[in-house]
């Protein structure tokens, strides 16, 4: 199971999501402009959120983003569906193998005997990507094995996919090829789309689903949300320090989320900063 991650504030938001969070499948959109919303704190939180449960019933999510490398192309997406999901698929028909011989010590000439022994060499023959039609049918055999499998564990689990905000090309594929007359058959899972208003060159994928929920992150706290926030804040310091008084938890929150009520990142970053500080006092 993940670490828990507490939410500081974000109370509108998560009363929303709280359909999704227990179990719904469903498309939800979330729209931020620019990194002052703290998009990155968001989504730990909602994977916390999510799969932090103890019903018995298994709770995973996948984040695709384009800056992350191993979710980049098509194959390591596979990867990650496999390894949360903890199954076994067929391998791709993109590699073959076939007995091989090799041949050493050629035209060498040395003053005793040498004696060497290589056998059981296995010679791996990978496909070409210049036969696009025969790509396109491996691609299209192991999407389907896939989302066959998907389809199998929404049975009795949950699976949540975070795609992550990225231009019109880096996204393709995914929307294309996994998502397009795939995942989105799949009433079951629950997609969370991310988009950054702020990004001018950004655009919503042509093939991105409409969504059944969308909402905008804040980029600063109102009088009652900064109410929340120091509530929460002092209840996560409680937790995280419990031989800390409650009158000094709230205090310290206090002073955080007068200071960055302006900048919920910055807020975030502050807490952090203020948690390993406090844990080396303590020891």
């Amino acid at each position: 199971m993940s670490s828990r991650v507490y939410p500081i504030d974000w109370r509108d938001e998560f009363a929303q999501l709280a359909p999704y969070l227990g179990g719904s499948g469903g498309v939800i959109r979330v729209r931020y402009p620019g990194q002052r919303c703290a998009p990155s704190a968001f989504l730990s939180t909602l994977k916390s959120e999510y799969e932090c449960k103890d019903d018995g019933s298994s709770w995973v999510s996948i984040r695709i983003d384009h800056a992350v490398y191993s979710v980049r192309y098509l194959s390591g997406i596979r990867d990650e569906f496999v390894r949360k999901m903890q199954v076994e698929l067929p391998r791709p028909d993109n590699a073959g193998e076939a007995p091989a011989s090799l041949d050493i010590f050629a035209d060498v000439n040395v003053g005793g005997d040498i004696n060497a022994n290589i056998s059981n060499i296995t010679q791996n023959n990978y496909i070409s990507g210049d036969n696009a039609a025969l790509l396109s049918r491996n691609r299209d055999k192991w999407i389907r094995e896939l989302c066959d499998r998907l389809e199998r564990f929404l049975g009795d689990c949950h699976i949540m996919v975070i795609i992550n905000h990225g231009n019109h090309a880096d996204q393709d594929e995914f929307w294309r090829f996994i998502w397009q007359d795939r995942l989105e058959k799949l009433d079951k899972l629950l997609l969370v789309h991310m988009f950054d208003v702020a990004d001018e060159g950004g655009v919503i994928h042509d093939l991105a689903p409409a969504p059944c929920l969308e909402f905008e992150l804040p980029t600063a706290l109102t009088p009652r949300t900064q109410q929340h926030a120091v509530e929460d804040l002092a209840q996560i310091i409680v937790r995280k320090f419990p031989k800390m008084s409650s009158a000094e938890a709230q205090v310290r929150a206090d002073t955080l989320v007068r200071t960055h009520i302006n900048n919920i990142a910055r807020l975030h970053r502050q807490y952090a900063a203020l948690e390993m500080q406090l844990g080396r006092a303590a020891g």
